[in-house]
């Protein structure tokens, strides 16, 4: 038996399984198989399971169509194999899983959290995944109950058509994604779970564990060589810049509505069979006396772990604006207009025509990315009110109260990008359930009052958990320094509104 015909009978069956196969690579790889004395049915399997240990850069010259990014809408009817580099959760918070990974016990966070909002119930996995040429994402559109978070890196998945993409963006079901396996060592520890959700919290890295080199070294790989040398001691930066890459504010549109479309319906049957769950609460302990308390010009929360990092939901969570004249002294012209003015004008003048092209403008209702917000020059944005839809990041300051009211510092976050601010003392005082008039008053009697201390520490612990929570259209204003005005729940006509905008849009 020639080699040439066992070489195309192996073409001929990794074409049968939809793996397209650099031709070099593959010659190598059967003439080494061929010398070490394997049997043509062997050469087949050990072809196949090389080529999935393979960074598919290397081994794949591409097959998927070409310029996905740049299709509105596209319907994908093939089957193509892709490599998963790597998937986050954007439905939580990184600081939850990051306990969770970390084995904390989350009952008391989870206990302060609406049941709608937990990662069981509301998981979106968002797959970054590669077809050797060209990046493409994969959304969890709907339930896959046959993919999780602790696929490796560098696995190999099947996408099955037909499946629709938008710019790059592959619309996932379980009916239309098959786990391969296959993994990719130099992936494996720089895109793990731990890496990435410690990357974005700004924690350390936690060193990896031995890898399983179950690769076969011996088979050459074509560019391996020149472009993809990689030192077995060398630290590889872990993909942390996931959503900062070539945002999409229309796509943005698209899932965001579907989403949120999918989730209020979720929600609401989740509410109808989960009315009597009661919120658990950390016990508030007997051990506090007045020397725990600061004196009389501020207070402050004592415990410091609300100071740790939560994000949003990465990636597809959309923020619109709102006009309030009260803060516009520039008459008529909206902040819908100074968005789009800012974001073409940050644009090239190719990106420019194909938008004007498309005849596509952004709404801003219900509210608005904060990196269109921060895109605009200062005396665009100064003064004028913009609603994003937002949670918090990290808290930069303590809570304090004292004669001038209640002050908070925070950073928020939604996806796009991020903004610090300050809360008002009329919004903080709805968070912790007294004004600052009344918190003053309450301390000058904690001395005497065990009962009233009480009540003041649960008022404190109440606000902070609110805090760790908060994910909801935030009002701002614009001032020498951002000020939140006003807290809003995502509520069903703003999904409403979203989706009367997605249609309006064309997309």
């Amino acid at each position: 038996m020639s080699n040439n015909y066992i070489l195309n009978s192996v073409r001929n069956y990794m074409s049968s399984n939809h793996m397209v196969v650099d031709q070099d690579w593959l010659s190598e790889c059967v003439n080494h198989l061929i010398g070490s004395n394997f049997n043509e049915d062997q050469i087949k399997l050990q072809t196949k399971e090389q080529w999935l240990l393979n960074n598919l850069t290397d081994v794949c010259p591409g097959c998927l169509p070409q310029n996905l990014k740049s299709r509105v809408k596209i319907e994908l009817n093939g089957q193509y194999v892709l490599q998963i580099n790597a998937l986050v959760d954007i439905g939580s918070s990184a600081y939850q899983q990051h306990l969770k990974l970390q084995k904390v016990n989350t009952e008391n966070i989870e206990a302060t959290t609406r049941f709608d909002d937990k990662v069981s119930n509301h998981r979106m996995i968002q797959l970054y995944m590669t077809d050797g040429v060209q990046e493409v994402t994969g959304i969890e559109y709907k339930p896959m109950r046959n993919l999780s978070l602790d696929v490796i890196p560098g696995s190999k998945v099947l996408i099955k058509g037909p499946v629709e993409c938008r710019r790059g963006v592959i619309l996932l079901t379980e009916n239309c994604i098959e786990l391969l396996g296959g993994e990719v060592e130099e992936l494996i520890i720089a895109n793990s779970q731990a890496a990435i959700l410690s990357s974005k919290l700004s924690l350390p890295i936690p060193q990896g564990t031995a890898i399983n080199q179950t690769r076969d070294r011996t088979i050459p790989s074509p560019d391996i060589q020149t472009t993809h040398s990689i030192n077995s001691h060398e630290q590889i930066e872990p993909m942390s810049n996931f959503v900062e890459d070539e945002i999409d504010m229309e796509q943005l549109d698209v899932i965001e509505a579907q989403y949120s479309s999918a989730l209020t319906k979720r929600r609401s049957e989740d509410d109808m069979s989960n009315s009597d769950k009661r919120i658990k609460r950390n016990p508030i302990s007997s051990s506090n006396n007045v020397d725990d308390y600061p004196d009389d010009s501020e207070m402050f929360f004592e415990d410091e772990e609300y100071l740790k990092e939560l994000e949003a939901k990465f990636d597809e969570r959309e923020n619109e604006i709102e006009f309030n004249t009260n803060f516009n002294s520039g008459g008529a012209r909206s902040e819908s207009n100074d968005v789009n003015n800012a974001w073409t004008a940050s644009t090239s003048k190719d990106d420019r025509s194909e938008s004007l092209s498309r005849s596509i403008r952004s709404s801003s209702e219900p509210f608005v990315y904060i990196k269109q917000i921060n895109d605009l020059g200062e005396l665009e944005r100064a003064g004028k009110v913009f609603k994003v839809k937002a949670q918090i990041l990290k808290i930069l300051s303590k809570l304090t109260v004292g004669k001038e009211g209640w002050s908070l510092s925070c950073t928020i976050v939604d996806g796009t990008g991020t903004i610090d601010v300050d809360f008002s003392s009329d919004v903080l005082s709805k968070l912790v359930g007294f004004t600052p008039q009344e918190m003053i008053q309450m301390k000058k009697q904690m001395a005497k009052n065990a009962q009233i201390k009480d009540a003041a520490v649960s008022a404190l612990q109440k606000a902070k958990d609110n805090l760790q929570v908060l994910y909801c259209i935030i009002e701002i204003i614009i001032l020498e320094r951002p000020l939140i005005s006003q807290l809003i729940p995502f509520e069903t006509f703003h999904t409403e509104i979203l989706m009367r905008r997605l249609k309006d849009s064309g997309l």
